[in-house]
């Protein structure tokens, strides 16, 4: 790819927030909703799931299927509260769009749109990934796997955003406890917070 100067591999370790997000009963819609409705909702939960998030200076990354990455890049710890407060916004933003969105799709007797996101703080690697024929600019590593992880625990827990405690503690007061949970695959369990959503609108 261009000559050579963009090459499997090339990339670097970064420290970011990982932004991921998923939607729910996707394999039920594909198989019940004809393929041209299928993907215009794909793309209004794109719309909901991604737009924010970009428009908050986050790079999306990868769209996983149904599932969107998205990364913030943190240069320094002091830059946390200011990138907190983004995307404390661009989830607010995402809820809220996705509650419109629905509103309208119920009247209409349309499928909801319903998703999850995780939120994680840490190192990725940032870069190349694929085979010579076919790169791919993605972020890999244990804080993406795990973010992944905590996104497939909304469907169970009560709440639409999960985060780390690293993540919950630079605003606590949008955040309350879930408790300690196990991440499929991950070694030890971890404490996660729920977005308190109310307390996040008032705030903004």
């Amino acid at each position: 790819m261009l000559a050579g100067s963009i090459r499997l591999g090339d990339g670097e370790q970064t420290r970011a927030l990982v932004w991921y997000s998923d939607l729910r009963n996707s394999t039920r819609l594909a198989e019940t909703m004809p393929s041209e409705d299928f993907l215009d909702l794909l793309n209004v939960y794109f719309e909901c799931s991604a737009r924010p998030a970009i428009a908050a200076g986050g790079e999306v990354l990868a769209f996983v299927g149904d599932a969107v990455l998205a990364i913030f890049p943190v240069g320094h710890d002091s830059e946390l509260p200011e990138l907190t407060r983004r995307v404390t916004d661009a989830l607010n933003k995402s809820l809220s769009f996705t509650d419109g969105i629905n509103d309208e799709r119920i009247s209409r007797g349309l499928e909801p749109i319903r998703y999850g996101i995780g939120l994680n703080i840490g190192s990725v690697m940032y870069g190349n990934i694929g085979v010579p024929e076919r790169l791919a600019f993605s972020a890999i590593g244990p804080t993406v796997i795990e973010v992944a992880r905590i996104e497939k625990l909304t469907k169970t827990v009560g709440s639409r955003v999960l985060a780390t405690r690293e993540v919950a503690a630079i605003e606590p007061k949008l955040w309350r406890s879930i408790g300690s949970h196990r991440l499929e695959g991950v070694g030890q369990a971890q404490e996660l917070f729920g977005f308190r959503e109310e307390a996040a609108k008032q705030a903004a």
